[in-house]
């Protein structure tokens, strides 16, 4: 007697539906296997099969610098390393902003900016500290291009430059000595000047120096500044690289504070100016680099920061851009060193206390906010 008489019909219609769903189940079992195994295996091929790519992101500036950055330092840092540099631009205060942003999840590696703003961002516990040890070229940047926190370096300047006096030779015909000629009667809705936030408030600074007093006691350029406006001479306040020149070429101001390699570009592009340190002195800055802290790409941000502090690529940019190499060995092009402090300009320059400036710009920013830009545009 066959199985199937014993347990009767229905009941082996019964079995037969149990094996073939648990059949269809183990197929089913199989192809999600089979496709957790294929998407395992692409995804070790994107992953080994062509290596990962690795990849360090920096925020630096834009315009002409950005240029020169991006093609003597970035490109044949690719070259040499195979690392592709990830760059967005903006102003040092774009770049501490998105790293306050990325507070506990940065997407920024390496934030280039000025040291006053680097301060900040430190206190804050938002920056690592730059470790000779695992960036060997520290030990060729200039001393004063080094600013530490206690032990630490906590900013390194890859170049430096100088707030200056520039002023157009076709409409001025007298010669400007002092940062106080810019009270001159006769330049009436043709003066430009800085605003605090840019450049470490250095040309706000210098204003007190040529009043007698000092970063530390402000009172005199405030009051110098807001008769300065009330006057008209004021014209432009800026904050960005680009005006300067602007205004400067198109005629829309004459003279005004600029940084050194602005006069290097208007005179470079046939504007007829002059630039001047004045006597009361001219303050030397840094732009700089910083370290994320948690980035998400440490190792890469090393090298690149190590590769960036070299000879060759500090040299090569500072060259292309008119600035001041930090690299002891770097040397400045014949070219370029007609832009360069010359030894007895040298004497003049100031290295003011960024750390107080820093700690007092929001106060100063308020008080121009209040008593200066509504007297501007009368």
């Amino acid at each position: 007697m066959e199985y199937a008489d014993l347990i009767g019909e229905s009941a082996r219609k019964r079995i037969i539906f149990v094996y073939e769903d648990r059949r269809e189940q183990m197929k089913r079992n199989i192809l999600v296997l089979v496709t957790i195994a294929i998407t395992v295996a692409i995804g070790v091929v994107c992953v080994t099969g062509g290596a990962a790519e690795r990849v360090v992101n920096v925020q630096t500036w834009g315009g002409d610098l950005g240029e020169s950055f991006r093609a003597n330092i970035v490109k044949p840092f690719e070259e040499q390393t195979g690392i592709k540099v990830l760059i967005s631009t903006g102003m040092s205060s774009d770049a501490a902003a998105k790293v306050r942003l990325g507070a506990g999840n940065p997407e920024i590696d390496v934030a280039m900016m000025i040291y006053g703003d680097a301060t900040l961002v430190w206190d804050e516990g938002l920056l690592d500290p730059l470790d000779p040890e695992e960036i060997p070229n520290l030990d060729d940047v200039i001393d004063v291009a080094k600013y530490y926190k206690g032990n630490e370096i906590c900013f390194v300047g890859l170049y430096g430059y100088v707030t200056e006096i520039v002023y157009r030779t076709d409409e001025i015909d007298k010669e400007i000595t002092s940062w106080r000629d810019l009270w001159d009667p006769d330049f009436e809705r043709s003066v430009m000047l800085a605003a605090v936030p840019y450049a470490n408030a250095h040309a706000f600074v210098m204003i007190a120096y040529a009043f007698g007093a000092d970063e530390y006691n402000m009172d005199p350029a405030f009051s110098a500044i807001k008769l300065l406006a009330e006057m008209g001479n004021l014209s432009v306040v800026y904050r960005s690289d680009m005006v300067p020149f602007d205004v400067i070429s198109s005629g829309e101001v004459w003279i005004g504070s600029a940084l050194s390699f602005t006069s290097a570009a208007l005179i470079n592009a046939g504007v007829p100016i002059k630039r001047v340190i004045p006597e009361e002195g001219a303050p030397i800055s840094f732009d700089g680099i910083t370290l994320v802290k948690n980035c998400p790409h440490p190792d890469e941000a090393k090298e690149f920061i190590n590769f960036m502090l070299s000879k060759e690529a500090d040299e090569a940019h500072s060259n292309a851009a008119y600035l001041i190499p930090t690299n002891k060995y770097a040397v400045t092009a014949p070219e370029v060193q007609k832009y360069i402090p010359t030894q007895e300009e040298i004497q003049l320059l100031i290295q003011p206390d960024d750390d107080y400036i820093a700690s007092k710009k929001g106060e100063w920013l308020n008080w121009w906010e209040e008593e200066i830009t509504p007297l501007l545009g009368r």
